[in-house]
């Protein structure tokens, strides 16, 4: 089954696949509330920008292209007179300490209302490591955003914040899109390979025809820190979205056949289309959204982790949630 069949298949009410940020942001407000969005200058992230901007919101960029970014903030600015945007210049997510550096940098804003971990990328063979010593597709698609998050939660606290995960339909297929086998999926192989990379990280992936690496894997992780964060933080709500597949730098290494394989022969959707259902959860009173959960095209939709717990159920999910928190929180921390 295709990213978008397996998706749609959950999906009873939202929005349409044609709707964008623009859109679905249409009357909601959020005038003076503070949105940080990681990779908030290119692709889906700046589309989100664009929009949140445009009812009211207090933007805040982060990006590893200073010049690009501040591009960004002034074409916001020139499309939305009187907006308000502003750019942490650098965040390398392939680096801890810069993440570090950027969150005390953040942690001076008056209140964060909303961090939305954005960027992310699929390009990377599998072991390939970075400084810190970890996977980097891991590393940069989640370990440097938990560590952001983690290291945010106070100010996140006291703003009542939104987390917000632009994750992916491949979290349902961690094992196959990684080159790894389905027990990758449990605690202390997630914490192996994200420590020691994935082996025949030098090989093409059958999936997507590029090196395997833990795209799936990392993606699955997303939605697992996602549903623990909000049993962990009463005072915090966190969500997961599949933006369908995007037609962004991102997948511009695919062919169009395999991309097609994806979205059962459709093409790739705009950024401003992908970027509507976290403009969607960014926006919208977290008291008519399903806290922890997985969306697509605003509304939940099952997960690797929702199929998990059906087959072995919620005392089991709870142990599994826990644990995989506490081994992610423990790597970026210590």
């Amino acid at each position: 089954m295709t990213f978008e069949k397996m998706m749609e298949k959950g999906i009873e009410n939202g929005f349409g696949k044609h709707a964008t940020a623009h859109d679905v942001v249409q009357g909601l407000h959020m005038t003076g509330k503070v949105v940080i969005i990681t990779s908030g200058d290119t692709g889906i992230g700046f589309q989100t920008s664009l929009a949140l901007a445009q009812i009211g919101a207090v933007i805040v960029i982060t990006s590893r292209n200073s010049e690009r970014a501040e591009n960004a903030a002034e074409s916001i600015r020139q499309a939305v007179p009187g907006s308000t945007i502003s750019v942490v210049s650098y965040l390398e997510l392939t680096r801890f300490e810069m993440v570090r550096a950027a969150a005390q940098q953040l942690a001076t804003l008056e209140r964060i209302d909303v961090l939305l971990c954005n960027s992310g990328g699929a390009k990377w063979p599998g072991n390939l490591m970075t400084s810190d010593g970890f996977e980097t597709t891991m590393q940069v698609n989640a370990l440097s955003h938990i560590l952001l998050i983690e290291l945010l939660l106070p100010k996140l606290r006291s703003s009542n914040g939104k987390v917000i995960f632009t994750s992916s339909g491949a979290c349902h297929f961690a094992g196959p899109w990684s080159g790894l086998d389905d027990n990758c999926v449990q605690t202390e192989n997630i914490v192996n390979y994200a420590a020691n990379g994935v082996p025949g990280g030098d090989k093409k992936s059958p999936v997507h025809g590029w090196f395997q690496n833990s795209y799936g894997l990392s993606k699955h992780v997303q939605t697992v820190y996602v549903e623990a964060l909000s049993k962990n933080e009463p005072l915090i709500s966190a969500y997961a979205v599949h933006p369908g597949v995007v037609d962004t730098d991102a997948i511009s290494q695919f062919s169009s056949e395999t991309i097609c394989s994806w979205t059962g022969g459709e093409a790739a959707v705009s950024a401003a289309h992908g970027a509507s259902s976290g403009a969607f959860l960014a926006a919208t009173d977290p008291s008519k959204l399903f806290n922890g959960r997985f969306y697509f095209l605003g509304t939940p939709v099952p997960s690797l982790l929702d199929n998990m717990t059906s087959t072995n159920g919620l005392a089991w999910a709870s142990m599994y949630t826990s644990s995989v928190y506490s081994a992610l929180v423990k790597l970026v921390t210590k």
